[in-house]
């Protein structure tokens, strides 16, 4: 996973507002979303990178809208 900005992406993937760090990743059509009040750190992309892994799984290796508004089809 590459954090720093990349022309693909065309923006850096943290954003700091007032007092908050706000991470977003984006998977399929699916945004993921973590506020914290201090400084993003590696704990929080670490933290977002196991949660997707986690999701996959459960939803039998797909990540998308789909997957999550159907899970048991």
């Amino acid at each position: 996973m590459h954090i720093m900005q990349t022309k693909e992406l065309g923006t850096c993937p943290v954003r700091q507002i007032g007092g908050c760090s706000f991470f977003y990743m984006r998977i399929s059509n699916v945004y993921i979303v973590i506020v914290v009040s201090t400084n993003a750190n590696v704990d929080a992309f670490k933290f977002v990178v196991e949660a997707v892994a986690l999701f996959k799984s459960y939803f039998g290796g797909s990540f998308d809208e789909d997957a999550i508004r159907n899970p048991l089809f």
